[in-house]
């Protein structure tokens, strides 16, 4: 009787001690590629079976959206968070874990992003009891290999400055060189961030030429991830010191454009004489016998012009020009003193010869004296070339005036 009275006592202590668990998580954040699959641990101490208990994945301030929730033997997809759909499900910390039955809840993360990097909260309750513990998850992203420049200085020495870009989280950033010489003092590393999270690192160091024939630049995450690069240093002599490059480009760039402006003016302006001259020396479309045989030769013609004005005085005449005679494409005066070059020929000359007429002129203080009519015949005058010789093309027809 005693021995039953002992077994109903130890029955419950016995269940109490069942129901005891504790959640473990690895000390430190999981590490994983940007694109890969991760695998964040989480099991029971000790390893006793979770299929009847609530195992719930979320994020910090996210728990009535998790990530992932176990409940009454299975998943409930209803209330998970929409950018985990399809990429999560209970995955295994090992091929001895057990699964649920060996108290194994770890969550398995598929094409793992940027947004993924973050904190994981494994939730397990009973009737009982609850636990929980956290898990960090780092996405890495390995940036581009190192830009190596060096810019000679004075006094043999030389600035090596050391770029790269697209890394994630924060690199480290090492200088290091041919003598054995490691973690060198560099004036300073500066980070800079990029709308992605993505993290770019610059900085650069003043060395001498001649103290090593190479220096290294180091960028790296972690051991096993880091990219290096390396430049071979010259000697001091062989260093060109840079002069001011730039200066002396914009000085021949002005020059030449100067230059290249004066040529287009030259241009410009040959072209516009070479066209005026054009312009003057146009002659008709005749041929040479052609104005040979309208234009006298200059030794039939002789002109004789005074050069006094008064002795030009003295020779004048009064003359009445004579309309029968005229050429169409001349046009007289009503008294038939001036003639003037006519595109058209006159109605007068068209229909026929008009009244001729007469006129008196008065020599040297004398009377009237009778005038005989001199016939003129005036030879329309055609534009010459430039090589021509002036010609005269009036000839005297009829009898001269009575003295």
């Amino acid at each position: 009787m005693w021995l039953c009275v002992l077994l109903a006592a130890c029955i419950p202590l016995i269940s109490v001690a069942t129901d005891s668990f504790s959640v473990s998580v690895p000390p430190g954040p999981v590490r994983v590629p940007l694109g890969s699959a991760v695998t964040l641990p989480c099991w029971l101490t000790p390893p006793i079976s979770a299929e009847s208990l609530e195992v719930r994945w979320y994020q910090p301030q996210h728990f009535q959206n998790p990530v992932l929730l176990y409940r009454e033997q299975q998943i409930q997809e209803a209330l998970q968070d929409p950018q985990y759909e399809g990429r999560v499900s209970l995955g295994s910390r090992g091929p001895e874990a057990g699964g649920l039955k060996g108290g194994d809840m770890s969550l398995r993360l598929e094409n793992v992003t940027m947004a993924d990097a973050a904190e994981f909260v494994c939730y397990v309750s009973s009737d009982r009891q609850r636990e929980q513990g956290s898990v960090h998850l780092v996405v890495t992203v390995m940036g581009t290999p190192p830009l190596l420049s060096v810019q000679p200085v004075d006094g043999g020495m030389a600035n090596v400055s050391c770029v790269s870009s697209g890394w994630h989280p924060q690199p480290n950033l090492v200088w290091s060189d041919s003598q054995g010489g490691s973690d060198l003092t560099s004036n300073d590393v500066l980070y800079s961030h990029d709308g992605q999270g993505l993290v770019s690192v610059f900085s650069w160091i003043l060395t001498s030429a001649s103290a090593s024939e190479w220096l290294s630049c180091t960028v790296s995450l972690s051991k096993g991830e880091e990219r290096e690069c390396r430049v071979a240093l010259l000697t001091a002599s062989s260093l060109p010191i840079p002069n001011n490059q730039s200066g002396s480009w914009k000085a021949a760039f002005i020059t030449i454009l100067i230059l290249l402006l004066t040529v287009i003016s030259v241009i410009i302006t040959l072209l516009f004489i070479k066209k005026r001259r054009r312009g003057c020396e146009q002659v008709p479309n005749l041929s040479e016998s052609e104005q040979q045989q309208l234009l006298p030769k200059v030794s039939e013609v002789q002109c004789h012009i005074p050069a006094d004005i008064n002795e030009l005085r003295k020779a004048g005449v009064d003359i009445t020009l004579d309309h029968d005679t005229a050429h169409i494409h001349l046009r007289l005066t009503p008294n038939a003193k001036i003639v003037r070059d006519a595109m058209e020929p006159s109605e007068e000359l068209k229909n026929g010869p008009i009244e001729k007429r007469r006129s008196v002129s008065r020599a040297m203080g004398r009377g009237p004296a009778p005038v005989t009519t001199r016939k003129l015949r005036v030879r329309r005058a055609l534009p010459l070339r430039q090589s021509n010789y002036a010609r005269c093309f009036c000839h005297s027809l009829g009898p001269r005036p009575i003295d």
